[in-house]
C-alpha cells in the first residue's frame, strides 16, 4: 500500500504471534530513500489501515520519485532505483534465486537479523566502511562492522567501523544502526551484495538509507544523516607521532629531539 511520499509493505504475522513485519520506504528530506523495517502489532495496523491507499489491482508496481531518480517496489519484493537517463543503478537480487529481504526469527516471532540482497553490476566497485587498514576497495570482501581494537596486523578489523558504502554506480548505502552488521561484497555469490543487520530484541526496528548522485553528493547526503564533522582544535593539525613501539624514557626524549630538529 502507499500514501504520498511513502511505500508500505505489510507481511503475514510471524509464527503464531500478532507481530507483523512492515517495510516502509519513504523520502528523507527528498534526498535519500529510507527503508525502515519494523515489527508492529497486527491489531494496531488494522485500526490504522485506512490511512493507506491500496495499490492498483491492475498492477503490483509501487513507485516514488527521489531527487531525480525513480524508486520502485513490487508486491513481490522486487526493489529498483533507476536514473532516468542511464537506467538502473541499484536493484534487488534475482528473485528466482533470493528474496530481497530475509529474516532470522525464533518461534516467538522475534526477529534477530534482517538481510537485504542486492544485485551488483559486473564491474561495480565499493568503497567506504570506516577506517580500514588493508583495503581501499571491497569487492570480494566481507566487511564486519564491529569495534575491535587490535594493536597491529589489523587487516579488515577496526575500532572505527562505519556501515556505509559508496558504489562506483553513483549510489551509497548506510545502515543506521549501532548493532552488529556485515556487508558481503560478492563473497556469498559473485554478484550479490548482502547487507545483514542484527536487531535489538526490545526494539525491533532498523533503517537503511540509500543515497543517489555523484560521489561528492552521496557523501554530503550521508553526512547530513550521520552528522556533519566539527572543525577540530588547532593543535590537532600539528605534529602527530605514533608511540606504539616507544618502550623507554630515553626513546621518547630522542623522538622529541628529532621532531624539533626536522
Amino acid at each position: 500500500r502507499w500514501r504520498k511520499g511513502e511505500i508500505s509493505l505489510l507481511f503475514e504475522p510471524l509464527e503464531d504471534s500478532v507481530k507483523v513485519p512492515c517495510l516502509r520506504i519513504n523520502r528523507n528530506d527528498g534526498k535519500a530513500a529510507r527503508l525502515s523495517f519494523v515489527i508492529e502489532d497486527a491489531l494496531h495496523r488494522v485500526e490504522n489501515i485506512s490511512e493507506y491507499i491500496p495499490y492498483s489491482e491492475s498492477s503490483d508496481l509501487l513507485e516514488m520519485e527521489l531527487d531525480g531518480f525513480d524508486v520502485t517496489m513490487t508486491t513481490g519484493l522486487n526493489f529498483n532505483v533507476a536514473d532516468r537517463k542511464n537506467g538502473d543503478i541499484l536493484k534487488s537480487y534475482k528473485p528466482e534465486d533470493l528474496r530481497f529481504i530475509e529474516l532470522l526469527t525464533d518461534k516467538r516471532g522475534t526477529v534477530h537479523k534482517i538481510r537485504y540482497n542486492f544485485l551488483m553490476a559486473s564491474d561495480e566497485k565499493f568503497f567506504g566502511m570506516g577506517q580500514r587498514y588493508s583495503h581501499l576497495q571491497y569487492r570480494g570482501q566481507e566487511i564486519i562492522n564491529y569495534v575491535y581494537n587490535q594493536y597491529r596486523d589489523q587487516g579488515l578489523r577496526t575500532y572505527m567501523p562505519v556501515p556505509f558504502t559508496l558504489s562506483s554506480m553513483n549510489y551509497g548505502i548506510y545502515a543506521d544502526t549501532d548493532m552488529f552488521s556485515a556487508f558481503s561484497f560478492g563473497t556469498k555469490l559473485d554478484d550479490l551484495l548482502a547487507i545483514e543487520i542484527s536487531l535489538n530484541r526490545k526494539k525491533q526496528l532498523t533503517e537503511l538509507f540509500i543515497f543517489v548522485g555523484e560521489p561528492k553528493d552521496v557523501i554530503q547526503k550521508f553526512a547530513k544523516i550521520a552528522g556533519m564533522p566539527i572543525l577540530p582544535p588547532k593543535w590537532t593539525f600539528g605534529l602527530w607521532i605514533s608511540s606504539n613501539n616507544w618502550d623507554s624514557q630515553a626513546e621518547v626524549c630522542r623522538q622529541l629531539m628529532l621532531s624539533k630538529k626536522y
